[in-house]
């Protein structure tokens, strides 16, 4: 039966973005049916201009997709001309638009602005070339043809452009008059306290702190989000544009201002206190008397990143509990973080809308902590405990048992987690206690040879769960009381970074998942190539996965990978001694979706073949080699092709 491409279109609503694509490959029809732009309202689509051609600019503006990342605008004429069909084809539909770390003209960027009539969002960040000259919409009629389509642009990102000043920015926020949401980080601006100069005065060479509160007290009623990281804003400057009249905040961002201080927390969530996000991560000045004024005054804070405060005293984290709003919380790096008052802000019934918590590199954070925490947030989404490392197999069980909703989870370097935390057995249980102490962990130590003074043995992997029949741990994780890993049904993102007691048996039988989308085992010793072929097998949505310094992986275990997740778009095989240019060449064969390729360090790889890849698999966006050999000897190359 022929169905009509409107319903081929609807059914296609129902598939992941990868299934689409390799449904779009079928036929003609089924590829017209994939163009379908309510399939693309969240799609994003990245171009490289210094390689693209006109001819494909046709197909993706049937699409009609609302987001458009350019990169690789090099300012020469073709890549102008380039810009120029983009424009033409697909800014009718664009109402994002980055143009991050372009070397992008003025003309040029007029041109492509002009063509985009709908555009909401606007990136301009790192493109010092844009701003370096000082002429951009100098002239009257470039101010012109830019201002009917920049006329409701409501995010404007200016970050890291270290040329911009006073008249430049009048001039772009000048066209721009509905901008909510502004981002200045990396931005250099000055504090300017002589008297002689007058406030009045605009700056062509910096941007100047008087020029902007100028701007904010005019646009006052219409910010709403600010972006002022790494700007070197300190407590009297954020003082003073906390109390512009009319100014009300949503949300905030201040990562690395170092110079802001407890009292100037203070004063600004005493003004803003509708703020609903604050980011003051890496701000080590701050401590407990910064989150007692946030959980006092911040009633409507959905999302607080605290992290890296290293000085917060133990019991600060228990005010947490006042915020009955918030959704996300990162307090990652604040090491003197208190284990029983950590329970009481965040288990508390208040912590009922709270998705996402970040707890990475809390020392303090152990076992006990985790299943306090997890059986009172049964709704979190994502939970970030890498380096936390007093955690182990107690708390794999009890997030397994506890948090079914949970998409992301990041357990990197927690080096107690074994294959029964994964399986959800009991290594404690009377049917793996053995009285060989071969059984016991070796994994983490090396050993002298006294027959060989001097040398060091590569560590040998004893695990205790190789002992065991894998029908019996087969048969006891069918237990009807057994919960492990694989209960997460909805888990996209899983790191297990260095977690190096893990096994092939675990990976076989407890990471599987249907959604899963990102998985990372790096520096996971024991895995092999069966590992591989379980992962290709029972993860059909895998398309990045970090394996690096995986030693035993070979040709023929990625070989299998490949073949079976031909959707596969980022890899890292990073100090994998035994791949060779065999694995490259599956690649070439079996890939055509490939964006990102790590194989630094990997001494079987060669040049030749390296570049080969490069023109097999045309979508590859970055490829990172240090130390691959060309003609006998070794070198470093590193060529990053950005987003």
């Amino acid at each position: 039966m022929d169905l009509p491409t409107e319903l081929i279109s609807y059914i296609m609503r129902f598939l992941t973005s990868s299934e689409r694509h390799e449904a779009s490959l079928v036929c003609k029809k089924w590829y017209y049916a994939s163009l379908d732009p309510a399939l693309h309202q969240s799609s994003v689509i990245t171009l490289r201009a210094s390689n693209s051609t006109g001819e494909k600019f046709h197909h993706l503006g049937q699409r009609k997709s609302p987001s458009l990342v350019v990169s690789h605008v090099d300012g020469s004429r073709d890549c102008g001309q380039v810009l120029e069909e983009i424009g033409h084809h697909l800014g009718p539909h664009l109402t994002s638009l980055s143009l991050r770390g372009s070397d992008v003209t003025e003309t040029v960027f007029v041109g492509i602005i002009g063509h985009c009539p709908g555009l909401q969002r606007l990136d301009v960040s790192c493109c010092n070339s844009l701003f370096m000259s000082g002429n951009l919409l100098q002239k009257a009629e470039d101010r012109e043809k830019v201002a009917q389509p920049l006329e409701n642009v409501t995010s404007l990102n200016l970050a890291s452009n270290r040329y911009l000043s006073d008249i430049l920015f009048n001039r772009l926020v000048g066209v721009m008059p509905s901008v909510a949401k502004l981002s200045l980080a990396s931005c250099n601006i000055i504090h300017q306290s002589d008297a002689y100069i007058s406030a009045d005065r605009k700056s062509s060479s910096f941007m100047s702190l008087s020029n902007f509160l100028m701007y904010l007290q005019h646009h006052a009623d219409k910010i709403l989000s600010l972006d002022l990281s790494c700007t070197g804003i300190g407590s009297e400057a954020l003082h003073l544009i906390s109390h512009v009249k009319g100014l009300v905040l949503e949300e905030l961002t201040l990562k690395k201002c170092s110079g802001i201080s407890n009292e100037g927390v203070a004063s600004l969530v005493k003004k803003q206190s509708s703020l609903r996000s604050l980011d003051l991560s890496s701000v080590a000045s701050l401590n407990s008397p910064s989150l007692i004024a946030i959980c006092k005054y911040l009633p409507h804070l959905e999302h607080l990143n605290a992290s890296e405060w290293s000085q917060l005293e133990p019991q600060a984290s228990e005010y947490l509990s006042s915020l009955r709003h918030l959704k996300s919380v990162n307090m990652s790096n604040c090491y003197h973080v208190g284990l029983h008052h950590l329970c009481k802000g965040l288990g508390s019934s208040n912590s009922s809308h709270l998705v996402s918590l970040s707890l990475g590199g809390c020392g303090s954070v152990r076992d006990e902590v985790v299943l306090s925490l997890v059986k009172s947030l049964p709704q979190l989404e994502q939970l970030d405990l890498s380096s936390c490392f007093g955690v182990g197999d107690s708390s794999v069980h009890a997030i397994s048992r506890f948090l079914p909703n949970l998409k992301k989870l990041r357990l990197a370097w927690c080096k107690k987690i074994t294959d029964f935390g994964l399986l959800g057995l009991d290594q404690n249980a009377p049917v793996f206690i053995t009285d060989n102490e071969a059984t016991k962990h070796y994994s983490d130590r090396f050993t002298k040879s006294h027959s060989n003074m001097g040398f060091f043995k590569r560590p040998s992997f004893n695990e205790k769960i190789l002992k065991i029949p894998e029908k019996e741990i087969q048969r006891l994780m069918d237990a009807p009381d057994q919960v492990n890993l694989t209960a997460l049904t909805r888990l996209e993102s899983l790191d297990l970074t260095a977690c190096n007691h893990l096994t092939d048996i675990c990976v076989s039988h407890a990471v599987r998942f249907p959604c899963l989308h990102s998985l990372t085992l790096s520096l996971c010793s024991n895995i092999t190539d069966q590992s591989l072929a379980a992962l290709a097998a029972n993860n059909p949505n895998l398309v990045e996965l970090l394996i690096g310094h995986c030693h035993q992986v070979t040709d023929a275990g990625l070989k299998v990978l490949v073949q079976r997740r031909r959707g596969l778009r980022s890899l890292d095989v990073c100090g994998c001694e035994k791949v060779t240019d065999a694995t490259l060449l599956a690649l070439g064969q079996y890939t055509k979706h490939l964006q990102h390729l790590n194989i630094s360090q990997c001494g079987g790889v060669t040049m030749a073949t390296a570049e080969k890849l490069q023109q097999q698999v045309p979508t590859l966006r970055s490829l990172q080699m240090a130390h691959i050999s060309s003609g006998g000897s070794a070198f470093y190359h590193y060529q990053p092709i950005s987003f």
